[in-house]
């Protein structure tokens, strides 16, 4: 597994795939792509395929973690701005996780 894949967190937020991807700019095929890729990789189902994409325990349990995660490197990104530097965007993050 390479990292988080930071859809599965705009899918629960949004509640719905086609919702997912208009909100991160991306076809709702992409969305269902990358989800389904990193369910295979986890080894785990995150959703139940039903229109309203309805969390698995297993699901629950991730999404409260990258949450958590997202959160973080939202408020360090905006101390770094704050003190001036601007050189580290969420987006590098992915790198690490």
């Amino acid at each position: 597994m390479a990292g988080i894949e930071w859809d599965i967190l705009a899918v629960a937020n949004a509640g719905l795939l086609a919702g997912a991807a208009r909100n991160i700019g991306v076809n709702h095929t992409t969305v269902l792509r990358r989800v389904g890729a990193f369910e295979t990789g986890l080894g785990l189902r995150l959703f139940e395929r039903m229109p309203t994409g309805v969390l698995t325990s297993g699901g629950e349990e991730l999404i409260a973690a990258a949450g958590q995660i997202e959160d973080t490197v939202t408020s360090l990104s905006a101390n770094w701005r704050q003190a001036g530097w601007t050189g580290f965007r969420k987006r590098h993050w992915r790198r690490f996780l």
